[in-house]
């Protein structure tokens, strides 16, 4: 066993340094990044996985809490300039279990935690429990999101003792995040969006969400000041996309005519961020042709007024010389008051218009059509335009664009297309000039684009050979077995004529090779010689 140990090793050294420097310090090297890899992978697998057990109040309770660790033997580490307490996963819950005993409540805060109660809790202890549970809640949550590595959040209740202010008032959430990655405007609103649902909150406003570096992600205090509850940055995105949606599809059906080559769209938008809540009162009669009034009144005073006796004197030739005298006015009156009150069918309408629809009456929109003019140098030649000036003369004197005039049809078109009025729409159209080189005399570029094309070729051929090389096996040559000295000299033996046909005078060339063979390899002759007195070789 030992000599077969022994022959291993051997080997080994032989083939080590059979080697040549460099693959002896590819090897050593490869072999130190193994061994480091290992060690540190060793290092990370066996090292001790240490969670937050909990979040003391103050160092009186930290240094209780350490006090209970101690005596049950826990191992524990204390973050520096904070007052988190974290344990070997393995140890938590025991840990948690101990510090319970002592009246101390661990991180991890649940909602039955929260509605923990008894008499000597009081409303505003229920609130801060639930106010704990929904940090953590929040926290938790954050620090699942993509983008965010950890988060910090204080929820605010506000007080409950007036039922009015109960029902209006909403939770503050401020929030810090420390963020792995670039938190866009949309993924901060979305956030926002969820921890005021998930607060209780109808709006967004009292939801602030920063970064570690102080920068604004979400602030909802920009909206708080608007009736539509949009903030001004929500405002210009809005229209910015409704703009370019318009922008795009009128671009699109305006070049579909085939007429203009471009076209350039300046449109502005002048949206109604009122919310308008309108309600309408509609009155009907009940199936008769009476006219609709609520109530009605009718008034209707006569009266007289006159004397009772005979006005003047009268004839006394009468015997009778009694007068008959009254003794009132004679003014009669009459008043009458007729009164109606119908009682109409009534429809009621509540109607509330979104935020943000578009006042097409105020927008206006700007067009300008771009038809392009070319001008070719042989078709400038054929026309005669180059006869009395030279190309570059031409195109210096037809550079500026020329307008063109516009038919109404088309401003039609675009207001019928956008729903602005014709009055706020302005379309100019230009014809811009496109110059054309003369390519059929020059010797010059027809020579460069036949080098470039056989310099592509050239390039492609070395392409495909490395590639076919590269991909051809790899064939091994076999080196002849180097010969020992017995079969050199039994070979040269068979082969050499007799001693009697040397020449003494002429050297053969055998005669050469060995001596030859005998003034280079003085230490094999003598072992061959060795051989022969040894085995009595002939």
């Amino acid at each position: 066993m030992a000599e077969r140990f022994r022959q291993i090793v051997d080997r080994i050294v032989e083939k080590w340094k059979s080697w040549s420097a460099k693959q002896k310090t590819i090897i050593i090297s490869t072999a130190a990044v193994i061994l480091v890899a290992v060690a540190i992978i060793a290092f990370a697998v066996t090292r001790p996985n240490y969670e937050v057990l909990t979040t003391c109040q103050d160092y009186t309770e930290l240094g209780s809490v350490t006090s209970i660790l101690n005596e049950n033997g826990y191992k524990y580490q204390v973050q520096d300039n904070t007052l988190v307490v974290k344990v070997e996963k393995k140890n938590l819950t025991n840990a948690k279990m101990a510090i319970a005993s002592a009246d101390i409540k661990s991180d991890g805060y649940t909602f039955d935690d929260a509605m923990k109660s008894s008499f000597t809790t009081t409303e505003s202890d229920k609130t801060k429990q639930f106010a704990h549970y929904l940090e953590a809640k929040f926290v938790s949550d954050l620090e699942s999101m993509d983008g965010i590595k950890s988060a910090s959040v204080s929820v605010d209740i506000p007080d409950t003792s007036s039922s009015f202010y109960a029902t209006t008032a909403e939770k503050s959430v401020s929030v810090v995040v420390d963020t792995n990655k670039t938190i866009s405007d949309d993924t901060a609103e979305s956030i926002a969006n969820f921890l005021a649902t998930a607060a209780g909150n109808s709006t967004t406003n009292n939801i602030t969400i920063i970064d570690n570096k102080g920068t604004t992600l979400f602030s909802g205090l920009s909206n708080a000041g608007t009736v539509s509850g949009v903030s001004n940055a929500g405002k210009q995105k809005y229209k910015a996309q409704i703009e370019a949606t318009t922008i795009n599809s009128l671009r699109k059906g305006l070049l579909s005519t085939g007429l203009y080559d471009d076209v350039n769209l300046t449109l502005n938008y002048v949206l109604d961020w009122d919310a308008v809540n309108t309600i309408a009162t509609e009155y009907s009669t009940q199936g008769d042709e009476q006219a609709i009034f609520g109530e009605s009144y009718e008034e209707i005073s006569t009266g007289s007024t006159g004397a009772s006796g005979t006005p003047g004197t009268t004839s006394n030739s009468s015997d009778s010389t009694t007068y008959n005298v009254t003794n009132g006015t004679g003014d009669t009156s009459t008043y009458q008051l007729n009164k109606y009150s119908y009682m109409p069918n009534s429809l009621v309408t509540t109607t509330n218009k979104e935020p943000g629809s578009i006042v097409y009456g105020d927008s206006s929109l700007a067009v300008t059509f771009i038809k392009n003019v070319v001008y070719n140098e042989d078709e400038c030649k054929k026309l005669g335009y180059l006869d009395n000036m030279t190309w570059e003369q031409f195109k210096s004197q037809n550079t500026q664009p020329v307008a063109q005039t516009v038919d109404q049809t088309w401003i039609d078109l675009i207001s019928a297309g956008t729903g602005i009025d014709s009055a706020n729409i302005s379309v100019l159209a230009y014809q811009r000039p496109w110059f054309e080189d003369s390519t059929s005399g020059s010797v010059f570029t027809r020579v460069t684009f036949w080098l470039q094309i056989a310099l592509a070729a050239i390039i492609l051929g070395i392409l495909v050979f490395v590639i076919i090389r590269s991909a051809r096996p790899l064939t091994v040559e076999e080196t002849e077995p180097e010969l020992s000295v017995e079969q050199m000299l039994a070979a040269t033996k068979e082969n050499q004529p007799a001693v009697d046909d040397i020449d003494m005078q002429d050297k053969s060339e055998t005669r050469k090779a060995i001596e030859k063979f005998v003034d280079e390899n003085p230490e094999a002759v003598a072992l061959l010689l060795r051989n022969w007195l040894n085995d009595d070789w002939s």
